[in-house]
């Protein structure tokens, strides 16, 4: 298992995760970030600014980000990079 930070991340603001979580795949860390998602969601339907999550490892480098869907956003895709600190998913 490993410790890892879920930032939740604006356009103009940075919100950081100091206590994480600690999960065993990035296929945990990534349904993790989606359920901050879910959550957040009804709260920001009138927000004009990207969000996303930014999920971190101990080091402080970037494993994945998790975009918020964006005014409509209709469907969940995956776009991932070979490189694993790059993956990026849209939700």
């Amino acid at each position: 298992m490993a410790r890892f930070y879920f930032h939740i991340v604006t356009t103009d603001d940075f919100i950081p995760d100091f206590d994480g979580s600690e999960l065993d795949t990035l296929r945990a860390c990534y349904d993790h970030a989606f359920g901050i998602v879910r959550a957040c969601l009804p709260h920001l339907q009138d927000d004009e600014r990207r969000w996303w999550i930014e999920i971190a490892d101990p080091q402080g480098q970037l494993v994945m980000a998790v975009l918020y869907p964006h005014h409509g956003a209709s469907e969940i895709r995956a776009v991932a990079d070979e490189n694993p600190r790059s993956n990026m998913v849209v939700v």
